[in-house]
């Protein structure tokens, strides 16, 4: 569903609401007491028209339905949009293939042995955690060192940060001299 049209039109029925009535040619206008299932009494705005024989008449909604119904169209947008997140953030991580062995990678369980290697996870945090700006300027990251030394776990957490924090896929690659 297009909530953003729902909420586009609701939120104009609330300005009109709040707006002096514009005034249009050939129509009548009147202001009455109208009763809400939900609410109440309100002010209920009526405009009559005669078009080829026939009395046309509009009457506005209740004010406090029209704010229940914006703030539920606003949290089915939000629902709606968290659903998505979720499936794409799925799509992404399935996308990973992941070996079983890195399936629980992340920085944050990633053991420096050496000096070089807390150097090494201090970098790979700052650039996961400020992956937007340096996509945006270009460039990426060189992992090297001895076999078991941790590239491919930093690779795959700073990728999987990436996926669940910006919803983006980190391209990762491996070459061997």
């Amino acid at each position: 569903m297009n909530y953003s049209a729902a909420m586009t039109t609701v939120r104009q029925k609330l300005a009109d609401l709040n707006a002096p009535p514009k005034r249009l040619k050939n129509t009548v206008y009147e202001e009455r007491d109208a009763l809400c299932d939900r609410h109440g009494i309100f002010k209920q705005r009526c405009r009559r028209i005669a078009l080829y024989g026939k009395e046309i008449e509009t009457k506005t909604e209740c004010p406090s339905c029209l704010t229940e119904k914006l703030s539920q169209l606003q949290q089915s947008e939000a629902e709606q949009k968290k659903r998505r997140k979720h499936h794409k953030i799925k799509m992404l991580m399935d996308d990973l293939h992941l070996p079983e062995r890195f399936a629980g990678v992340t920085l944050d369980n990633y053991e420096p042995v050496t000096l070089d290697a807390a150097r090494c996870l201090k970098l790979c945090n700052a650039y996961a955690t400020h992956w937007p700006e340096r996509l945006k300027r270009g460039g990426g990251l060189v992992m090297c060192g001895k076999p078991g030394t941790g590239k491919n776990h930093l690779a795959l957490s700073i990728a999987k940060h990436v996926i669940n924090e910006h919803v983006r896929r980190e391209s990762c690659t491996t070459e061997v001299p």
